[in-house]
């Protein structure tokens, strides 16, 4: 780079696949970042809740139930997404309630 020379033109074809993906990913990251923005910028918190939780699996779900006390059976009965969410989103605010009385 002392002489004139552009750093791409010093890098070896490995440098460059590496410099270029850190730049691919980068990109990735900031138009995930606004497309997050765009969708959430006009909900309110319950519904930003909403949100968070309809992005995890089923599995996840189902382990967020589990962890606020609620059986097997329970949690089978829950057919749809919709349910769970709603499910988790009951419990939490019991337990946020529960909390606030002591």
């Amino acid at each position: 780079m002392l002489f004139g020379h552009s750093l791409w033109t010093l890098q070896s074809d490995e440098e460059k696949e590496a410099d270029y993906q850190e730049q691919e990913d980068r990109r990735k990251a900031i138009k995930k970042e606004k497309k997050f923005e765009e969708e959430t910028k006009d909900l309110n918190p319950t519904e930003l809740r909403r949100y968070d939780l309809k992005k995890l699996t089923k599995a996840e779900q189902v382990d967020i139930l589990e962890r606020l006390g609620r059986s097997s059976k329970q949690i089978s009965r829950l057919k749809k997404e919709a349910d769970r969410i709603e499910a988790i989103i009951e419990y939490q605010n019991l337990k946020k309630r529960k909390n606030s009385l002591k």
